[in-house]
Order: structure tokens, then C-alpha cells, then sequence
């Protein structure tokens, strides 16, 4: 498989494009979205224990 990407709006959107092992082309759009989880954000850092 050979795909090439390309980043947009500061990488909020990706586009994969090229073919796979049977020579079938390959398009594909991947976009990020900011969620809110119901867990808040951990309090620890690591390697400062």
C-alpha cells in the first residue's frame, strides 16, 4: 500500500490518498473533533512522582 497525506486547516483535517496491494485507489478524509469527556484531565506529570 502507498499513501501520501496532506494536513489542512492545521491539521484538523488530513487527506490520505493512493493505492492499495491491488491497485485500487484510496481516498480518504479524516477530521478532528475537539470532545468534551466526563473525566477531568489528570493532575499528574510524568516522571514528577
Amino acid at each position: 500500500m502507498k499513501l501520501r497525506y496532506t494536513a489542512h486547516n492545521g491539521g484538523n483535517r488530513v487527506v490520505l490518498r493512493g493505492i492499495n496491494e491491488k491497485n485500487d485507489s484510496i481516498y480518504v478524509v479524516l477530521d478532528r473533533i475537539n470532545r468534551h469527556y466526563a473525566l477531568s484531565e489528570s493532575t499528574l506529570q510524568a516522571g514528577t512522582y
